[in-house]
């Protein structure tokens, strides 16, 4: 008798709570799935974002300095960019700000951060620049500090050009996130690793660096 009740009970409790069951199934699949991404996503050092206050027409030189990377140092590379003449330019840069390694900026939108330069940007200093910025000689000043390192010349000519659409009439300096998980050389000379964003911009400074 008690084995039927049991049954019965058991065949009662399925009818109810039938739904369960392939809710939980889908719950695991998604806990595995979250697992398997978050074990195979690259690390905050394995990874850049760069913000572009110019057109990007073709990302090849991001793959191609990309390329000179072993594959495990640096595995992913995102960017971004937006005119300064066009409406959104401002809430693009905000958010660059919050999450991009290096930006690629018109001499005036980075003098527009005089007062906030050392809060959000890497200050180049002697070591930085004899170890990563060889042969460069222009820099932006801010406060007596070095904030930009010259990409590009107005009116000259530069290997980017065909990749990127300049404003001929601007400046462009490289400037570096002073919160960059990539950064390592500046926050201890002897941590040559973690420099991802310190060699990207090596790189983009001279094609063949």
């Amino acid at each position: 008798m008690m084995q039927v009740i049991n049954k019965a009970a058991v065949k009662k409790t399925l009818a109810h709570t039938w739904y369960i069951y392939p809710i939980a199934g889908v719950l695991l699949t998604f806990i595995w799935m979250w697992a398997f991404q978050s074990f195979h996503q690259p690390s905050a050092h394995q990874k850049l974002n760069i913000f572009f206050a110019t057109e990007v027409r073709n990302k090849k030189f991001i793959d191609n300095i990309q390329n000179k990377y072993d594959k495990e140092k640096l595995r992913q590379v995102d960017y971004s960019y937006s005119l300064p003449s066009v409406t959104g330019y401002y809430d693009k840069l905000r958010i660059a700000i919050s999450n991009a390694d290096i930006f690629v900026l018109t001499e005036e939108a980075l003098k527009g951060f005089e007062n906030y330069a050392d809060q959000y940007f890497l200050a180049f200093n002697e070591n930085l620049k004899n170890t990563y910025l060889v042969g460069s000689t222009d820099y932006l000043q801010i406060k007596e500090k070095d904030y930009g390192v010259l990409l590009k010349e107005k009116n000259q000519d530069s290997w980017l050009k065909s990749y990127m659409s300049f404003d001929e009439s601007q400046n462009y300096y490289i400037a570096i996130s002073i919160a960059s998980k990539n950064i390592g050389a500046a926050l201890d000379n002897n941590n040559t690793y973690y420099d991802n964003a310190l060699t990207f911009t090596k790189h983009l400074l001279k094609e063949n660096a």
